[in-house]
């Protein structure tokens, strides 16, 4: 009686829930049909914009079809020496004092602490590897590629996008002061296909770019951005107007290309400004007009032959700008004048603003290097310079650069010992002291005897001084438009000079060069 009580409760719950769970499926597959039979429209607007990232889409994609053949992954191993270091344990000399069943459970370096180099120790030979990217730029087997990517290798492998390997060779590099760009070359290597290079001086900010190469060794590697500004300097980049990129650029990718969408070669790829060693968005590509220059004398001479101007030139800052009178970057100001160069027999005097060279309007010292560099040798140019404010225009034979411009610098030397300290002007608004020219002085930071002026001595933190940059051993050649020969000239010329409006100095560098500099408080 129970049993059969039980029974029917229990088919009615499960007769209910069926019937219950029937009209759920029931309601959901009507409700799916529902939703099955309401057609989605999407607004006119949509459709344009869903058609426009299809033709984007196939951009990119015929980008990638193009440029890929082109581009190689460059492997390269260098060799260094290495001295063997002495090792000292936590536990003691040897391995007894540490239990053999825990060595496996304990980290390498908790094992080993590291000592200095052993300098008795014969050295060693050690390889290291690195990776980098490519692209071929001609049938015969030239590959344009980043000069720190293949610098100091002993032995470079080329991988091409069919996965054939071969070995370089007749490796070529700019120089140090020169552009980040090496070629090489594959011998005897049929059906290459080398990539268009266009003209980087037609991208504008804004436009798409492609960038293709091997990060992290992942070969062929595609990635899409814009260019997000164009002019850029680097510190370590030499007299370049770097291409700035969010197109993702990682370690791997330097040496490699970027496209515009018609699939020509505008820049390659070489540097990031990362927090973390990785890509933040931040990317720098050599323009494809300077790469092709250097590529071309590269093959060509075997060297990059520039021609040369002869001056010393700063960027003009807001600061600086303001003593000028004029606005900031709209001109290059020459702070020095080498003897017997294109620019003294032209006329060019120290505190002159260059704002065209050659038709070619300059805004910051690489502008100007850029321009120069890549003319004949023995060529004649008009320049457009201010001189004391005023318009003028000055005719130039620009000759070819001396092997060692650029790299003669005096010998730095801090010491200061046996100076004469009688002579000398504290100026403790400006935070300096400075002193007259001994020969002393002049013996130990390498003044010659025409160089004149007053030396600094001393730079206090803090101060408008120290703001500027000053530091000891550098000469004050002018204050103002005042020229100073000795202590007497440097206390005239500062005596109605403000430090609000702000106080224009030449100084002279121990490394050989003069800049100008603004005390401001």
């Amino acid at each position: 009686m129970i049993k059969s009580h039980f029974s029917r409760y229990l088919l009615g719950w499960i007769s209910a829930g069926t019937l219950a769970v029937a009209t759920l499926i029931a309601g959901a597959h009507l409700s799916v049909e529902a939703q099955e039979k309401v057609p989605v429209k999407p607004s006119p607007e949509t459709k344009q914009g869903i058609s426009h990232a299809r033709s984007l889409s196939q951009a990119f994609r015929h980008v990638a079809e193009v440029a890929q053949p082109s581009v190689v992954a460059i492997k390269t191993m260098t060799e260094v020496q290495v001295r063997s270091r002495s090792r000292a344990l936590p536990f003691g000399p040897g391995n007894d004092d540490i239990p053999e069943e825990f060595r496996d459970l304990l980290p390498e370096e908790f094992f080993e602490r590291e000592q200095a180099p052993n300098e008795d120790a014969p050295q060693m030979r050690r390889q290291t590897s690195g990776i980098g990217s490519g692209v071929i730029i001609d049938k015969d087997g030239t590959i344009l590629t980043n000069r720190h990517v293949v610098e100091g290798a002993s032995e470079v492998i080329v991988r091409l996008a069919d996965g054939r390997e071969f070995e370089a060779s007749n490796i070529l590099t700019d120089s140090e002061d020169g552009a980040d760009i090496a070629i090489l070359k594959i011998d005897d290597v049929e059906d290459l296909v080398p990539a268009s290079l266009g003209s980087s001086h037609n991208m504008q900010i804004g436009d798409w770019v492609v960038a293709v190469g091997n990060p992290f060794g992942l070969d062929m590697t595609v990635t899409a951005g814009i260019v997000s500004a164009k002019g850029r300097g680097l510190a370590a980049g030499g007299a370049v107007n770097y291409i700035q990129t969010d197109a993702a650029i990682n370690p791997g990718n330097s040496g490699g290309p970027l496209f515009n969408l018609d699939g020509e070669v505008v820049g390659i790829n070489t540097a990031i400004a990362s927090s973390n060693g990785g890509f933040q968005g931040v990317g720098f590509a050599i323009p494809s007009d300077v790469a092709k220059w250097v590529a071309r004398h590269l093959k060509d001479y075997g060297e990059v032959r520039r021609a040369y101007l002869g001056v010393g030139i700063q960027q003009l800052d807001a600061s600086l700008a303001d003593q000028f009178g004029i606005l900031p970057n709209d001109g290059v100001l020459i702070s020095q004048v080498m003897s017997d160069s294109p620019a003294d027999e032209a006329g060019f005097e120290q505190g002159d603003i260059v704002t065209s060279f050659a038709g070619r309007k300059v805004k910051n010292p690489r502008d100007l290097q850029e321009v120069v560099q890549q003319l004949p040798f023995d060529s004649k140019h008009q320049v457009q310079i201010l001189r004391n404010g005023e318009p003028r225009t000055l005719s130039v034979l620009v000759k070819a650069r001396p092997k060692d411009f650029g790299f003669a610098s005096l010998e730095q030397n801090g010491q200061q010992r046996g100076r004469q300290r009688t002579d000398e002007a504290t100026l403790s608004a400006y935070g300096m002291t400075v002193t007259a020219m001994t020969p002393a002085i002049r013996r130990n930071f390498k003044y010659t005897e025409e160089e004149q002026g007053v030396v600094i001595s001393e730079v206090s933190p803090g101060t408008p001084a120290e703001e500027a940059r000053l530091q000891p051993g550098m000469l004050v050649q002018k204050v103002g438009q005042s020229t100073i020969t000795n202590l007497d000239d440097f206390e005239a010329a500062v005596e109605n000079q403000s430090l609000e409006e702000g106080i224009l100095l030449v100084v002279r560098t121990q490394e050989g060069g003069s800049r100008f500099v603004v005390l401001q408080d």
